[in-house]
């Protein structure tokens, strides 16, 4: 089937008020966001829902697989590309709306090893400010990755279930805490390399784990461990529906097929919420899917090892 072309970003309105967020989420049919009843990091999504697109940041485009759809069984796959952000990955959401914060004031450091940083940098371009000095509270983060899942239920009429690509749990926190507030019934789904997936296994014992062994995996946006007194252990715990691990032959296949399917070259973190996804079917028939892809700042060795994997599997 030949690959379907990435839909154009919608035009976002010049003045966005909360009127026009929620005139939006009523078009679909959702309720109307009551900001007073929601918790505090869905509450703070939609705040941040009201500045960041003035800064930089994209209103990311749903993009439609008929490939995903007949691989498992007639659901309607929507594939969120964050991998169209403005610097490659949903980072640039988490990265504007801390410095806004800050007020424009100071410079700013940032330790990461790429998409946060190259985020941080726009940002501060964005908002005139000097990438290099004081650090960032880490709780400011978690708020703007629930901006994805307001985009989505203001571009979705129905939405069953989020497959979600997880390392420390800030875009799943993010987004598992602004659709339970909208909608309980919404399914979240973790999902991990099953050689890195420390999230999942502390989840499953009920306290953060420190001796879990993680290898070299495609999805290295993903990988490593989970810091002792993380925020986002806790939003996992109790939030996130079901964990999802797949294995490297999984991701590569994933990662292949995008490129194939669609002209989409993604991380591996966003070839594992789709190979996720194809493992985890049952159930799915006629249900509407979406699939986050959370980047796509991807070498061309790293697709070219991917390929090597999927041909050898």
């Amino acid at each position: 089937m030949p690959a379907v072309p990435t839909p154009a970003v919608p035009r976002l309105k010049d003045t966005m008020t909360e009127a026009y967020f929620n005139e939006r989420l009523e078009g679909q049919g959702w309720p109307r966001f009551d900001a007073e009843k929601a918790n505090d990091v869905a509450r703070e999504a939609w705040q941040a829902l009201q500045h960041i697109y003035g800064l930089g940041v994209l209103e990311t485009p749903l993009l439609r697989s008929p490939n995903l759809e007949a691989a498992c069984t007639s659901c309607r796959v929507h594939l969120k590309l964050e991998s169209s952000q403005a610097t490659g990955s949903f980072k640039l959401r988490g990265a504007t709306h801390a410095l806004a914060s800050l007020g424009g004031a100071g410079r700013v450091v940032t330790a990461s090893t790429g998409n946060h940083a190259l985020a941080t940098v726009q940002a501060a371009r964005a908002l005139a400010s000097r990438p290099e000095a004081p650090a960032l509270e880490p709780v400011i983060f978690l708020p703007n990755t629930g901006t994805v899942a307001f985009e989505l239920l203001m571009a979705l009429p129905r939405l069953h279930a989020v497959y979600v690509p997880v390392g420390g749990g800030g875009l799943v926190s993010g987004i598992a805490s602004v659709l339970k507030a909208v909608d309980p019934c919404i399914k979240v789904i973790g999902c991990q390399p099953s050689a890195s997936a420390v999230m999942a296994a502390s989840v499953e014992a009920g306290r953060l784990l420190q001796d879990v062994i993680s290898t070299e995996t495609l999805s290295g946006a993903t990988a490593g461990g989970v810091e002792p007194g993380s925020l986002t252990f806790p939003v996992c715990r109790d939030l996130v529906d079901e964990w999802v691990q797949v294995s490297e032959e999984e991701i590569a296949a994933a990662m292949v097929d995008l490129a194939s399917w669609h002209a989409l070259r993604v991380e591996g973190a966003a070839g594992v919420a789709v190979a996720a996804l194809l493992r985890h079917v049952p159930g799915l028939r006629g249900k509407s899917v979406a699939v986050v892809l959370s980047g796509g700042n991807v070498s061309d060795d790293l697709m070219e090892e991917a390929h090597g994997i999927a041909r050898r599997s």
